[in-house]
């Protein structure tokens, strides 16, 4: 399969209903989340967040990032997803590669992302590691009983 160059963008109202295509596809993350969280960022004005869309030529990938509250230069990736036709094909990287790059306009100084400790999230967890993240912390339990919260960093 010819596999063309995707095209990272700021993330316009029109991506929502393609993005929500691609949280479903992956189901790595409940999409009753999803326009809680994205609408705002369109209706009430900059949060100073950041949403990206991955294109090719529509949604096949989208990444958000917020700044952490009460730390300096620090920002969280809350939600990174790719649609699983387009997997292990660079561009999840190419999309975190934009964010990392929006980050450092802005003086940010260290990214976290959040994953969890079951199995099925370990492709997510190689994808970071690869990516130059590293596993900081673990919290146990955080999200059920035996599913821990694991914790990645990345000096910007």
């Amino acid at each position: 399969m010819y596999i063309s160059q995707a095209m990272v963008r700021n993330t316009v109202e029109s991506d929502i209903e393609g993005i929500k295509g691609v949280i479903e596809a992956t189901g790595l993350f409940p999409t009753e989340m999803f326009e809680p969280i994205i609408n705002p960022f369109f209706s009430e004005g900059s949060d100073g967040s950041i949403w990206l869309t991955l294109c090719d030529p529509g949604p096949i990938g989208a990444v958000y990032c917020v700044p952490e509250m009460m730390a300096e230069g620090t920002w969280n990736m809350l939600m990174i997803a790719v649609h699983p036709d387009y997997q292990n094909s660079g561009r999840g990287a190419q999309l975190v590669s934009e964010l990392e790059a929006q980050l450092r306009l802005r003086e940010a100084r260290l990214i976290l992302v959040e994953t969890s400790s079951l199995e099925q999230y370990e492709q997510a967890r190689t994808f970071y590691r690869k990516l130059g993240y590293v596993h900081e912390a673990s919290i146990k339990d955080f999200y059920a009983p035996g599913e821990d919260k694991l914790i990645f960093t990345k000096p910007l």
